[in-house]
């Protein structure tokens, strides 16, 4: 367990073991601010965090070196994830004059790159389990209204979620499917490709790929309804988040799953959590938390 702690009269980040029974182990020092979110790397080799002071940089657990990510002169950060691969961060950086813009810092490279346009604010960020995709979300739905008393226009639920292919070889979900029908010579010859494809997807562990050029080019639209959405958590081809658009079921947490590319909304939570292992959920509502499977 990670863990922000004063005990030395400034902020530092500390582990223990889950059980707490063992001493805890102080892995920051020299703190002079307040430390705020923490983010472990999928691999628990590396821990990632905010501060008051603007930064956002993460720490080798074993050689206790802490790399600067990025430092903000406008704002502080909180919008920050890990790739699955553990080789990029993804992070909203406040802008100057501009609305903020995502980026990807590379971790072999140890260099940031943009990935979006300062002409639509962004959101939540995350990457998709296949390391193929960004999601994020993103106020580019332009609907004015005229106020009743004050004759003016007004913006409201402006925000949908979005995804972005990281190579120009990925192909959009959303793109037109062929309806070609490959004959096969025989039902084992079908059996012996299909296992073939499966070896092949078992033994290569998702790493992510970026090509830069014309990438802010490469975004689609995933959800249909503009509003407010949040938490954005990526499973397998599933995508679960939490929304609020103008209907009668006001916020809610739902899914969207990319091989029907069709969303389904969940129940009416206040928010959640999917366990590392992405089998379990830990939910809340109305002051109460409940464990469940991961719907699908």
């Amino acid at each position: 367990i990670a863990y922000i702690s004063d005990e030395t009269g400034e902020d530092e980040i500390y582990i223990r073991s889950q059980e707490g029974l063992s001493k805890p182990i102080q892995i920051t020092s020299g703190g002079k601010n307040y430390k705020y979110s923490l983010r472990w790397s999928p691999d628990s080799k590396k821990i990632l965090w905010n501060d008051r002071a603007q930064n956002l940089q993460f720490i080798d657990i074993d050689s206790k070196k802490v790399t600067l990510v990025a430092k903000s002169e406008v704002w502080e950060y909180t919008v920050f994830t890990w790739s699955p691969d553990n080789k990029y961060i993804a992070y909203v950086n406040p802008e100057r004059d501009a609305n903020s813009i995502i980026y990807l810092y590379s971790i072999d490279e140890g260099k940031a790159f943009p990935v979006t346009d300062s002409w639509y604010d962004v959101g939540s960020v995350t990457f998709s389990s296949d390391c193929k995709f960004l999601y994020f979300t993103s106020a580019r739905t332009f609907a004015p209204q005229l106020g009743q008393t004050e004759f003016n226009h007004i913006y409201t639920d402006m925000e949908k979620i979005y995804l972005l292919t990281l190579t120009k070889e990925t192909k959009s979900p959303f793109e037109p499917k062929s309806d070609e029908v490959e004959i096969k010579t025989s039902v084992k010859d079908e059996k012996k490709e299909e296992n073939k494809e499966e070896k092949k997807e078992d033994k290569t562990k998702p790493s992510v790929k970026l090509d830069l050029d014309g990438i802010t080019e490469r975004v689609a639209e995933v959800t249909p309804i503009s509003g407010n959405y949040r938490s954005l958590t990526s499973v397998g081809n599933k995508l679960y988040y939490m929304k609020r658009v103008r209907s009668a079921q006001g916020t809610s947490f739902a899914m969207f799953d990319f091989d029907k590319l069709k969303e389904t909304d969940l129940g009416d939570i206040t928010g959640f959590e999917i366990s590392a292992d992405q089998k379990k959920i830990l939910m809340g509502m109305g002051g109460s938390y409940a464990i469940m499977d991961l719907p699908s």
